[in-house]
């Protein structure tokens, strides 16, 4: 698979300077905050997907994991559930000694949470997005067939072991195909985006917290399923490389204060 020299001309360039944060003198200091970092993380990849509950409430949600707590609606807890998903990251991918299918489902059982009328393995039907809930006509994407999904989960676990690119286009190429096969009946659209923070600790990039990476993506929104979907988006134009590539440059330099929303 080729990019563009410029694409990971730009990539390499980024990684650089997100190592470079990693060395600066302040940076140990945001392991003091990572709590607050990972929540605003969980907010910004549920808001994407259309979910925005009050932070309060995902507080309160977070506590009843935890011990009795009232006071809150569905939209919080899979909040709180996607920031479980983000703890398990964080803890685990980069120290498991291979990714498999069922590290992948083991992340999905764990934002699924208590839900025990859905699956959590690999989807046996078919799904689709957008358009109706009871045809694929009209659908905006339509993933592929049961029947070839647990081979290219295999084969995406293949990539995600490995190192053919560099880190950040990496992340990219994985997210995108994961949500370009839709693994799972639900959850997609958490466990995916986990998978681009998975990918940067396993490679060394980040190392004391997760970077707000789904807050940046967020503000392009309305073109994430046409850079993800799109038949030639990894191979020819890299939509999604770039977008993932133009948010990471977005991030505070080595030299700045970083600036965060809670």
């Amino acid at each position: 698979m080729e990019f563009s020299p410029e694409l990971t001309s730009r990539a390499a360039r980024i990684e650089r300077e997100i190592l470079e944060l990693n060395r600066h003198a302040a940076s140990g200091q945001l392991e003091s905050v990572a709590r607050l970092l990972m929540r605003s993380e969980a907010i910004s990849s549920s808001r994407i997907e259309g979910i925005a509950p009050n932070v309060d409430k995902v507080v309160l949600a977070e506590l009843a994991q935890k011990e009795e707590v009232r006071g809150f609606k569905e939209s919080a807890e899979e909040v709180a559930r996607n920031l479980t998903v983000l703890c398990s990251i964080e803890k685990s991918f980069a120290t498991e000694p291979t990714i498999s299918v069922e590290l992948l489902e083991k992340l999905r059982r764990e934002w699924m949470g208590e839900k025990g009328s859905i699956s959590t393995g690999l989807r046996t039907i078919q799904n689709w997005i957008g358009g109706s809930n009871h045809t694929p006509i009209g659908a905006e994407f339509i993933p592929a067939p049961p029947g070839l999904v647990h081979d290219l989960v295999d084969d995406l676990c293949l990539y995600l072991d490995g190192a053919s690119h560099g880190a950040l286009i990496q992340a990219a190429i994985a997210h995108a195909q994961f949500e370009t096969i839709h693994p799972f009946a639900d959850g997609n659209g958490h466990v995916g985006p986990a998978l681009i923070h998975g990918i940067l600790l396993r490679r060394g990039l980040t190392k004391y917290t997760i970077l707000p990476v789904s807050l940046l993506l967020g503000t392009r929104s309305k073109s994430k399923a046409t850079c993800l979907f799109a038949p030639s988006s990894v191979v020819k134009s890299s939509p999604w490389s770039a977008r993932i590539s133009g948010s990471m440059s977005r991030l505070p330099s080595s030299g700045t204060r970083p600036q965060f929303i809670f």
